[in-house]
């Protein structure tokens, strides 16, 4: 999978290039670092589980091409890190046997990569440019750490307690199969501190499901950043 990452982002790079000298768009590098989550709703009766945001980013290339005074459309190529750490407890885990109670108490940190491909339309007014955009997204790889306890109870036909024990466990899950695609909303605003460097804020809110069939619950995609894009050739357009 990372070897095709690879590919694809050359590909990319070499397709930017080329769209952006016949078209004579402007061409850029960004990088971005913020936080994520990756939203769950165990189902738990204590509630939903609670959603940590964790440190990740984006970085890419960006085309914008200008279609009115103080309108622009872009597009972006972005590498994009979704990071996430999930707690639920109670998890009531189903049992072929009717005499035992499973209960789960977890803690989860989650690391997805994607292949994002947002498309915006900016207004700029001054130096403030406000961008509106939708960006889908590929998966490509997931790595995720659990650990937690396991929490056996044994009963008779009348509810009566038997035995009571736990077993703790811990591990890394590789490749976890995911939901392939995403998409959602993006915004964002950049502000141009000289003609060919600018400072961002964006901001992605993912609205597909991105959890495998496997699993009862839903798990979306948010991301908020801060960076700075840099133009290749802001004085030539």
């Amino acid at each position: 999978m990372k070897r095709n990452a690879k590919l694809i982002y050359t590909f990319l790079l070499f397709c930017i290039a080329n769209v952006a000298y016949t078209q004579k768009l402007t061409v850029g590098l960004t990088a971005n670092f913020g936080m994520s989550a990756i939203t769950t709703n165990y189902p738990s009766p204590n509630g939903i589980g609670q959603n940590e945001y964790t440190f990740s980013g984006t970085w890419g290339f960006l085309l914008e091409k200008k279609i009115g005074n103080n309108a622009y459309l872009g597009l972006e190529a972005l590498a994009v890190q979704i990071k996430g750490k999930n707690t639920a407890e109670n998890i009531k885990v189903d049992s072929s046997d009717p005499g035992l109670i499973v209960i789960d108490d977890r803690k989860s940190h989650w690391r997805s990569k994607y292949l994002a491909l947002p498309l915006y339309y900016k207004c700029e007014l001054q130096k403030i440019g406000f961008r509106i955009g939708i960006q889908p997204m590929l998966f490509l790889d997931n790595n995720t750490d659990t650990e937690g306890e396991l929490e056996f109870t044994v009963v008779n036909d009348n509810g009566k307690i038997l035995a009571n024990y736990a077993i703790e466990y811990d591990g890394e899950i590789r490749n976890l199969q995911l939901n392939h695609f995403d998409i959602g909303p993006k915004i964002g605003i950049d502000y141009a501190v000289f003609k060919n460097f600018r400072l961002r804020i964006d901001y992605y809110y993912g609205l597909i499901n991105i959890e495998s069939d496997e699993f009862p619950w839903d798990g979306k995609n948010r991301q908020v950043t801060m960076g700075l894009s840099f133009l290749l050739n802001a004085n030539k357009t």
